[in-house]
């Protein structure tokens, strides 16, 4: 009986995140471009790219894999 409304609830949030999920990405690849980013990364540049840039782990791999 409820299903529906959730649904639509759901659908609802994912609209609204949408637009910042997009800005992410695209702070993620304009980061993921610079020099320092090119090789390996290393731990250290993970919890960079997470405190200073909000990109968390599994943003940066598939990014990379792009």
């Amino acid at each position: 009986m409820g299903g529906e409304g959730n649904q639509d609830r759901v659908a609802d949030r994912s609209r609204h995140k949408r637009p910042g999920f997009r800005r992410l990405l695209e702070r993620g690849r304009r980061v993921l471009a610079r020099p320092r980013f090119r090789g390996p990364l290393t731990e250290e540049d993970f919890h960079y790219l997470h405190d200073t840039h909000g990109l968390p782990r599994e943003l940066v791999t598939s990014l990379l894999h792009e």
